[in-house]
């Protein structure tokens, strides 16, 4: 679209982007006002930070849900709300999807969500204190206390498709946090909550000469609930600590220049009195070294990290004790190449060294015992030289590429490489890195073709030699529908790892993923209440046939 100004042809400066707003049920909403609020870039588009000043109303829906707006920058964020009382999920809109049909903004209506507060032996708890948070990657609501009454039943406003963390506590009895997903269509299900008392642990901490230790960091946790976890500072080398009745706990303690003390199960004391226990600290052990080239010049600014073997890191039996995976993880040597890192005392640990203009080196270290372990590491030459040829798939120039290397995520270790030499069509890579797996990714400057990916490869001395040939990207309609089998309005329809923005399905249940790349692609769908899925499908240059989505 184009607009003349002072008889010049200038790029348009706003597009007519029109919006259909439904319920739950896919079924058209009339009146509902309609706001956007704009912004530059899709990168500014934060819901938590967006208020209701954000907005600004510019139309309402007609007898078929739809209108049209306009938008003077590139992209915004559509919200509907309508006077019954329902609102709608935020939408993204602009000038990148005018020409993708409507945006579809799903109305969502508050519902009653019941619960039920019950003691220890399942008796109706009154007066208790609702906790409510609601839990989401984007945006959250503020913490709401209700309070339950004499039939320990509670109630409280809830959106549909919304996911809350429920807790309750009365006195010094609490319980531990429930999550309620209110579904789309059916009422929500009586969530129960249930209290339990508190057990009290005390103790000392002693260092390695047997003396009270100060300045020492206690901490408690529940296996099955990792992040439930309680600590407590002490500086006379006592403690105690108050944690819900509710299952064994880990204890240890940390201080500086020491190791974890040894894991200590506690379990709830059976005539309610404090349990007492001891708990002894273990110093670190340390791993120095020095990081020397070939010819046995200090390396600095070598990648040198540890990671603790698999071995080390099974669960202890219950009242034994066990090493933790504490300490330092990775650390850049200095400018002699010396390095120097904390670890836990008894475990077997694996050490890791990169660095560029050399290859990666590990070392395995069996039981490292408490004090110094010191280590010579020499770093060799190049692991893996990539030649490579590029062209397009119609025989045209290619154009100005970009080539560079990806370690596998499975590879689990720094990845360092050389800049990549271009000449023409033609490339060279080399890798200074060790890898078990890595892959190699050819992207073109061209925005009509999309990006090639090879491999994976053992970066083990070897030479490969590529020829690429670059495809267009690829269209993909997708189709999804409800189990039973009615088009899922409004869902979330997006490539995993292809970066782009997620695409909301139409009334039809429809919407078409552009910019795929070709190949295999993992094509993930949500919609709120319902498990998000993913799906398979092999991407070929062009328009693709239609992928249907069945919801779970």
């Amino acid at each position: 679209m184009t607009r003349s100004e002072a008889g010049a042809e200038v790029a348009a400066t706003s597009w007519q982007l029109e919006v259909f707003v439904c319920d739950t049920r896919g079924r058209p909403v009339v009146g509902a006002e309609v706001s956007i609020a704009e912004f530059a870039d899709p990168s500014d588009y934060t819901p938590m930070m967006l208020t209701a000043e954000s907005y600004r109303p510019v139309a309402r829906s007609a007898g078929d849900g739809s209108c049209v707006m306009t938008v003077e920058r590139p992209y915004c964020a559509v919200r509907a709300r309508h006077v019954d009382g329902r609102e709608s999920s935020n939408g993204l809109g602009g000038a990148e999807f005018a020409e993708r049909g409507p945006v579809v903004l799903q109305m969502l209506s508050k519902v009653l969500a019941q619960g039920i507060v019950l003691g220890d032996g399942g008796q109706p708890v009154a007066g208790a204190e609702i906790l409510r948070l609601r839990q989401a990657r984007e945006d959250a609501e503020q913490l709401q206390i209700a309070t339950s009454a004499e039939d320990g039943r509670f109630s409280f406003s809830a959106w549909q498709g919304w996911t809350y963390q429920l807790s309750a506590r009365a006195g010094s009895r609490t319980s531990y946090e429930r999550e309620l997903t209110v579904p789309l269509d059916d009422p929500p299900a009586l969530v129960e909550l249930r209290l339990r008392g508190s057990i009290v642990i005390s103790g000392t901490v002693r260092d390695e000469h047997g003396e009270l230790a100060s300045k020492v960091t206690v901490l408690a946790h529940a296996p099955q609930r990792s992040p439930a976890s309680w600590q407590t500072f002490t500086m006379s080398g006592r403690f105690r600590l108050e944690l819900p009745d509710c299952e064994p706990f880990e204890v240890e303690a940390m201080a500086h220049g020491h190791g974890s003390s040894e894991l200590v199960r506690v379990l709830p004391s059976p005539d309610g009195e404090p349990t007492e226990i001891a708990l002894q600290l273990r110093p670190m052990a340390t791993i120095t070294g020095q990081v020397v080239d070939p010819d046995g010049r200090p390396m600095p600014g070598a990648w040198v990290s540890v990671g603790v073997e698999d071995s080390a890191l099974r669960e202890p039996a219950p009242g034994a004790g066990g090493p933790r995976s504490r300490g330092d993880e990775a650390k850049f040597t200095a400018a002699n190449g010396t390095f120097s890192l904390q670890v836990d005392p008894g475990a077997s640990w694996t050490l890791t060294v990169i660095a560029a203009g050399s290859t990666g080196g590990r070392t395995v270290l069996e039981h490292v015992e408490p004090g110094t372990t010191g280590l010579h590491v020499v770093l060799g030459g190049i692991a893996a030289t990539v030649h490579g040829s590029v062209a397009r798939h119609d025989g045209r120039a290619v154009g100005p590429f970009d080539v560079r290397m990806e370690i596998a995520p499975e590879a689990r270790q720094p990845f360092v490489d050389l800049p990549p030499e271009i000449r023409g069509s033609e490339f060279t890579l080399q890798t200074r890195t060790r890898s078990d797996s890595f892959r190699v990714l050819v992207v073109p400057k061209s925005p009509d073709l999309a990006p090639a990916e090879f491999g994976p490869f053992a970066a083990e001395g070897q030479t490969i030699g590529l020829a690429v040939t670059l495809q267009p990207w690829g269209e993909l309609p997708v189709q999804v529908v409800t189990r039973d089998g009615w088009p899922a309005v409004g869902a979330k329809v997006w490539q995993r790892g292809s970066g782009s923005l997620s695409q909301t399905t139409d009334h039809r249940g429809r919407t078409t993923l552009t910019r795929c790349r070709p190949g295999e692609a993992v094509v993930e769908v949500s919609r709120a209440g319902v498990p998000a899925s993913a799906t398979i499908a092999q991407i070929q240059p062009g328009l693709n046939p239609e992928l249907r989505v069945q919801l779970r």
